[in-house]
């Protein structure tokens, strides 16, 4: 038995050689039966798709027109690493909020506990703004010399607040789907 890409393949070339009025719906059903296949690994199926779709571009004939299918799997693709930086993104809020949380009723053990989830987030492969990852990386500091009690501990606490606020800013999750909110004047 072959490769099912090289299947897939063979039915796009096929697709991208024809003029039919329902090219387009077609090639996306079949990049995404093949996605469908490839359960688990979709990102892998992704990249795996777009190589070789770049590959018969490249060797193809001008009477096959691939954009579609090339545009296609870009969209997927750019939407899946969307997903993931927002995830990220979550992740980093709900962290920060969490240690704005403790450090607000002085819980020591909670903060600590946040401060371990902050390390390991920041020694993590990340996409983040070199801002905000100076940022994670000050409130890191000053949030130990917080839990440690070193120095003025409400000074400490005071800039660890500013500091959260201006990670909350940065971080910028936005709700999907979100609608204005109408005022009645009365």
């Amino acid at each position: 038995m072959g490769d099912p890409l090289r299947t897939y393949i063979d039915a796009l070339r096929l697709l991208a050689r024809t003029h039919d009025p329902n090219r387009v719906v077609l090639i996306k059903r079949n990049i995404d039966r093949y996605l469908e296949m490839e359960s688990g690994e979709r990102e892998r199926g992704l990249e795996r798709l777009r190589v070789a779709i770049h590959n018969e571009e490249a060797e193809g004939g001008e009477w096959e027109d691939w954009s579609v299918a090339r545009d296609y799997v870009r969209s997927l693709l750019r939407r899946m690493v969307n997903a993931q930086r927002r995830t990220v993104r979550l992740q980093l809020y709900g962290l920060v909020q969490g240690l704005s949380y403790a450090v607000r009723l002085n819980d020591l053990k909670n903060a600590q506990h946040f401060r371990a989830r902050l390390a390991w987030a920041l020694r993590g492969p990340n996409n983040l703004a070199k801002r905000l990852h100076g940022d994670l990386k000050e409130l890191f500091e000053i949030s130990g010399l917080w839990v440690r009690n070193v120095g003025k501990r409400h000074a400490l606490k005071l800039q660890i607040q500013r500091l959260i606020r201006r990670i909350i800013r940065r971080v910028k999750i936005q709700r999907r789907n979100r609608r204005p909110v109408r005022r009645r004047l009365t």
